[in-house]
């Protein structure tokens, strides 16, 4: 059986499908944010920031085993040209990366205590850095599912599972960390449960739906592909997380739970903006690849629009109401951590624009180029982590970040260009991120309210920037999908779910 043929994205398609991933991270993400108040009252910025290192260290060790094993299942799954073709890939990625993670996991297992003595400075106790490690193999048997769920467009398993995730975790992590008050051992508990028992659910989900087939032949290419990106991860680890390490250093661990808060933002933005986007965009811009350049420019053009039209509302978002939301949920010794908030958006904004641009290479299978641009940003960010750290400490983490995240933005960009050109349209997607940033900034410069004022306020600048957006960024079809949620919201869900 042949492989279906490229059919294009409308507004409605991508619309409807990044609206279920975004419902579905939203769920996964609801966990960290419902449970920010216990954690800030049951867990101390100590602990808060010990739960992190775990995270970090676990990450470490995965790069050097698991990186870059899933980085071409897309890219080759829509290249195959038979629907067998496609199970056996799936089945040999998903057989492979299970063997490495259970090496990375064993490797964890084995230096636990030197990891516990040296890495943490015997904070905590040595088997916390065991059951993080089982938690990572576990943790694949969920990811995964998820990756194939959103390769082969179906969106409906992934916001499922999110919500039977969300269900369990959230009444795990109270009974452990509220009832039983297990602290940081308790979170471990709660996730190893909770991956343990939808891992298994979605694992056998998947077997049923590809069997258990090897081919080393589709290993290759995929090693191939995804070599580059296992040092690609090993650089973007060092962007995303290296500044802990400094922090820790020049600050202390309160430092590091301080802007592991403030961070959780970003992550945000990421999780219910671009990466719901990309997950409904990018199968479908695989599958355009093939059309003639003109065609295929036109809706990627159109995407890229859609894009920065979610992405950049979000931010603006976040950055307007972070203060009272930081008040309401934290205590006194995190509000603090508004301010650095922002910054830590336009980094993942920039971030965002990374991820969309290295399309182009990876169509092209030049993925090398993109290690090439993540190192060289890693470079200038880590002078800028030991210059601005240690005079600013959590502001200055957070600037040197957003500094290069511009720089592997350009050069994605750039390389991408030259490799497999793209026609995108500039003018709205930088209009969009001027509105975006006057009225964050605006935000900023007023002066400290109490709650309900500084609510009052956002919602006016927030009424000011979907002002201007409708006026100079939307076009009709857009507009005609607000329009009906404003006037008639059952009517908008008809037609963003009619299909194209």
């Amino acid at each position: 059986m042949t492989a279906p043929s490229p059919r294009p994205a409308s507004f409605r398609t991508l619309g409807r499908q990044t609206a279920i991933y975004s419902f579905g991270v939203m769920l996964g993400r609801a966990v960290s944010f419902l449970m920010l108040p216990v954690y800030t009252r049951y867990l101390t910025p100590s602990d808060y920031g010990l739960v992190q290192l775990l995270e970090l260290l676990v990450e470490v060790v995965a790069i050097f085993f698991t990186a870059g094993a899933t980085a071409g299942l897309q890219r080759f799954y829509f290249k195959a040209s038979t629907a067998d073709d496609r199970k056996r890939l799936v089945s040999t990625t998903f057989l492979s990366v299970l063997i490495l993670a259970l090496a990375c996991t064993v490797t964890l297992e084995t230096v636990s205590p030197l990891v516990w003595r040296y890495a943490l400075k015997s904070a905590g106790e040595p088997w916390f850095i065991r059951l993080a490690a089982i938690n990572f193999m576990l943790s694949f048997l969920v990811n995964f599912p998820m990756s194939f769920a959103q390769t082969t467009q179906r969106p409906g398993i992934f916001l499922w599972a999110s919500l039977v995730k969300l269900v369990l975790q959230l009444s795990l992590n109270i009974t452990f960390i509220v009832g039983m008050r297990l602290g940081v051992a308790g979170l471990l508990w709660s996730t190893f449960t909770t991956n343990l028992l939808i891992g298994t659910v979605m694992t056998i989900w998947v077997v049923r739906q590809t069997g258990l087939r090897f081919d080393r032949g589709m290993l290759r290419e995929l090693r191939r592909f995804g070599t580059p990106y296992q040092v690609t991860w090993g650089g973007s680890f060092l962007l995303t997380f290296g500044d802990r390490f400094f922090l820790q250093a020049a600050r202390g661990t309160s430092a590091v739970g301080l802007y592991s808060l403030a961070y959780q933002f970003g992550f945000l933005l990421v999780q219910l903006g671009s990466t719901p986007f990309l997950n409904a965009w990018n199968p479908h811009r695989h599958e355009l690849a093939k059309l003639p350049k003109a065609e295929r420019d036109s809706h990627y053009a159109s995407g890229f629009l859609y894009f920065n039209v979610l992405l950049i509302t979000m931010a603006t978002a976040l950055s307007v109401f972070i203060r009272p939301v930081v008040r309401t949920m934290t205590t006194a010794a995190f509000h603090s951590a508004a301010g650095i908030v922002p910054v830590i958006l336009l980094a993942y904004t920039m971030e965002a624009w990374a991820e969309a641009f290295k399309f182009g290479i990876d169509i092209s299978e030049r993925t090398v180029l993109v290690t090439k641009a993540t190192w060289t940003t890693v470079i200038l960010v880590m002078l800028l982590y030991a210059t601005l750290i240690p005079l600013f400490g959590p502001m200055g983490a957070a600037a040197a970040t957003a500094c290069g995240s511009f720089l592997r933005a350009v050069l994605l960009y750039r390389w991408a260009q030259r490799e497999w050109p793209i026609a995108y349209s500039w003018r709205k997607p930088l209009l969009l991120l001027v509105i975006g940033a006057s009225v964050a900034v605006t935000a900023f410069l007023l002066p400290e309210l109490p709650i309900l004022g500084q609510l009052a306020a956002g919602a006016a600048l927030m009424a000011v920037f979907f002002a201007c957006v409708h006026a100079f960024i939307l076009g009709h079809d857009a507009r005609e999908v607000l329009r009906r949620m404003l006037t008639d919201p059952a009517s908008a869900w008809s037609f963003m779910t009619r299909k194209s």
